[in-house]
């Protein structure tokens, strides 16, 4: 006559209390070392990684800012420091969003950090800031607010729901064409192309 033989109740563990995840962006996943030695800053951005964003714009004239692109500094960050020269990490402190950007230090065989808040609506703006500690594309954020009149761009109406009130005003997009800087790294020119290909020299001559 077969036998039903009982199981013991498993011992309950004691859980080990959960830690929020580590949120990395803009993480470099290659291992290779460092080739270089600090310090190599500054490092200039190169046009095609600026942007232009509009900031203010009235019937009569509009405001510019530049920025940096993410994409386009994590590919700065690879080429001057290396794949594995680098690094970036996220954390909240004091109920304050901030972020790290880490840069790999032969002498200590270690990253070295510099953290940055995050500032304005763009997620970014922590690891660009960040960068700029480092004195990586901080050339663009010293650059002033660019202010160019309706003779410069085209500043279109935007209308209102019923077609006939203005809610607004669209000022034409800018790119970067080319920049210009002085003996100690700072951007003291820039040349940007409008939507219909004309050219502007700011500041002006």
């Amino acid at each position: 006559m077969a036998t039903r033989t009982s199981k013991a109740p498993a011992a309950k563990t004691q859980q080990k209390p959960v830690l929020p995840p580590k949120i990395e962006v803009a993480q470099s996943k290659s291992p290779a070392p460092c080739p270089i030695t600090l310090p190599c800053l500054p490092v200039r951005t190169p046009p095609g990684a600026v942007m232009v964003r509009p900031v203010a714009v009235t019937p009569d004239s509009a405001s510019y800012r530049l920025s940096v692109r993410q994409e386009a500094l994590v590919a700065l960050l690879d080429r001057e420091f290396g794949p594995g020269g680098w690094c970036c990490r996220r954390y909240a402190c004091g109920g304050q969003l901030f972020t790290g950007l880490g840069l790999y230090v032969p002498q200590v065989d270690d990253f070295v950090f510099k953290d940055a808040p995050k500032g304005g609506s763009e997620d970014e703006t922590g690891f660009i800031k960040a960068a700029a500690m480092w004195n990586i594309c901080r050339d663009v954020s010293m650059v002033d607010t660019i202010r160019l009149s309706s003779e410069q761009v085209s500043i279109l109406p935007i209308p209102g729901q019923d077609g006939k009130s203005i809610r607004g005003y669209r000022p034409e997009r800018l790119t970067v064409d080319k920049m210009v800087w002085d003996d100690v790294g700072q951007i003291v020119q820039v040349q940007l192309i409008t939507e219909k290909g004309a050219k502007i020299v700011w500041p002006g001559t």
